[in-house]
């Protein structure tokens, strides 16, 4: 097999070409990492407003606590003079509420902190595998770009050689 080479260019143009795409394929992590940042931004706020509703629900449910106290603790006398309980059903339904909004309020905090602790795990695993992406696509750009430097000059030597052969 005869391997007839006569132009350097398409060799040039290959080698550019490389390293254009490899350039060109780590400039594609740059928007990916921006999309990553502003869903991280998010969760931050979702957990930060998931963490204000628990701080609310403590709060309503001991004031409903303390008014359920109070409706208890009050005396009230009938008009013979004995003292009459007051009926506190609508204060022990509102602790009732206020004790489900507290607990639904500390499982959805929950599984958000589950959830922030997948996605944290799955962005190391994706920024390991982005380091290993930029390693291997430099050291690949790197090495072709030297091999395709070796055979431009030696395509060069051999062309000088045939011009010197010619002038023979």
């Amino acid at each position: 097999m005869k391997a007839e080479i006569t132009n350097i260019n398409d060799i040039l143009a290959l080698k550019t070409a490389l390293e254009i795409c490899s350039k060109k394929s780590l400039q594609l992590i740059v928007p990916i990492q921006s999309h990553i940042e502003e869903k991280q931004l998010k969760i931050q706020k979702v957990l930060f407003d998931l963490q204000h509703r628990l701080k609310d629900a403590e709060r309503k449910l001991s004031n409903q606590n303390n008014m359920l106290t109070l409706c208890k603790s009050r005396i009230e006398y009938d008009e013979s003079g004995n003292i009459r309980t007051l009926n506190c059903t609508s204060e022990e339904r509102a602790v009732r509420r206020a004790t489900n909004e507290l607990k639904a309020a500390r499982r959805n905090l929950d599984e958000m902190r589950q959830l922030t602790q997948i996605v944290e795990n799955r962005l190391r695993e994706y920024e390991n595998k982005v380091s290993i992406f930029r390693s291997l696509n430099t050291d690949f750009t790197d090495s072709c770009s030297e091999y395709l430097h070796k055979i431009i000059s030696l395509v060069n030597e051999y062309l000088n050689l045939q011009d010197e052969y010619k002038k023979i």
